[in-house]
């Protein structure tokens, strides 16, 4: 269990109210306005074609309004959980419905800032986690600023990084050997995969960190299991995520993009066929490409680089977040080798979870990108938990403690002591 770090809580208290301020600030500016070109805001005409007629299918809202407008025959193009937060809604809030779920996101990173920087500071402990918390938070608000504007889109990254943060932060600081949590935290990330999947290459070391890996596997079948089955009974096949994978990959490897991003142009060709039709289609295109292309090793280097700082819609702001994460990591790197070099390790049971999770996180991240492509949506909601990871990698990278890694190992002070 996370030791208690009480001036790393009221550090992420603090963090996480400016978070909060600019959210808040950020959501009266869009108010209960929509972006009808934005696909993203088709997200509302998909959750209110749900909650008003029970249909899970693609609908553009109308134009005057946010509600549904245009039903488009596409049954399991998006994943569920977004949508159904929106639908969740719809009851209550009406026809406010794009403030109120605007305002709940605030709340969301507000939230998601104060885990972060708890983390960071309950990892470690002590004067050390109180530097792993300031470092967490001046990643957080000093070089993430610009997503309080992004979340007040209407799309998956407020929710998305909330799930990661928060289920990252239960299994570092509440780690368990039973059965029903390794299958909860299954479950989490089952739906974490279906609010967005870029983190699937992930979930075999989150299962090793259950320390029950089995009942993490059930916990992870769970939501991913009915919602394969829904689509087998819907679609006649067996989709277990989404139908959208050969758009995705047809509009990145094209002779437009180069398979160096993504462009919606080529989608063209794909666009009118029946669902599954068009998925397998984008897809048997896109592999014609390759195939065409047979040496892309420039490409994937590019990709692994644009994964961290994307020049084709990263803003300054942006990529400076991803530099400092660079930085910390390159600086911890530095002070870790010292310390192997010195053969002082120092490092408790939460810290090495706590690196072992973000690592897992980052070349998940890395690797779904080498797949399809590089945006900036993809890296940030897992920021706040890279900060976390970056800040305590730094701290326990130059942390004196190592130097009493000789004394625990002499049994005078327990191996998983904060001090």
């Amino acid at each position: 269990m996370c030791v208690p770090n009480i001036k790393a809580h009221h550090l992420a208290s603090l963090t996480a109210l400016i978070m909060l301020i600019m959210a808040l600030g950020q959501a009266q500016q869009w108010g209960n306005g929509v972006e009808i070109e934005r696909q993203g805001d088709w997200y509302l005409g998909y959750g209110d074609n749900l909650w008003a007629r029970g249909e899970w299918r693609e609908c553009i809202p109308a134009p005057e309004s946010w509600r549904c407008g245009q039903i488009i025959d596409l049954r399991a193009y998006r994943l569920p959980v977004y949508p159904v937060y929106l639908a969740l809604l719809m009851p209550f809030a009406g026809d406010y419905t794009p403030l109120v779920a605007r305002l709940t996101q605030a709340f969301m990173l507000a939230i998601m800032v104060w885990l972060a920087v708890h983390l960071a500071g309950r990892a470690i402990g002590g004067r050390g986690g109180l530097l792993a918390s300031t470092v967490t938070g001046i990643g957080c608000i000093g070089f993430w600023s610009s997503y309080p504007q992004d979340g007040m889109q209407l799309l998956t990254e407020p929710l998305y990084g909330l799930l990661i943060t928060a289920t990252v932060y239960g299994m570092v600081c509440y780690p368990s050997r039973q059965w029903a949590r390794a299958v909860g935290w299954g479950v989490l990330w089952g739906l974490i995969s279906l609010t967005r999947g870029n983190v699937l290459f992930a979930l075999p070391i989150f299962a090793v960190l259950s320390r029950r890996p089995i009942g993490f596997g059930v916990g992870v079948v769970l939501p991913i299991g009915l919602w394969t089955f829904r689509n087998w009974l819907v679609l006649g096949a067996f989709v277990p995520f989404s139908t959208g994978s050969g758009q995705v990959l047809l509009g990145t490897y094209n002779d437009i993009t180069g398979g160096r991003w993504w462009d919606n142009a080529p989608n063209a060709a794909v666009s009118t066929l029946p669902e599954l039709q068009m998925d397998a289609e984008g897809r048997r295109l896109a592999f014609e490409w390759l195939a065409k292309h047979p040496n892309p090793t420039e490409l994937y280097i590019y990709k692994v680089l644009t994964s961290w700082v994307n020049p084709y819609s990263d803003t300054p702001i942006r990529a400076m977040g991803a530099h400092f994460i660079g930085a910390v990591l390159i600086a911890g790197l530095v002070g870790w080798i010292v310390r192997v070099v010195l053969r002082r390790w120092g490092l408790n049971l939460r810290s090495r979870d706590l690196l072992i999770a973000t690592a897992a996180l980052a070349v998940a991240l890395t690797l779904n990108n080498i797949i399809f492509y590089s945006q900036y949506r993809f890296r940030q909601p897992l920021e706040p938990v890279l900060f976390a990871g970056g800040a305590v990698w730094l701290v326990t990278g130059f942390s004196v403690a190592g130097a009493r890694s000789r004394t625990r190992r002499a049994g005078a002070i327990p191996a998983d002591s904060p001090h």
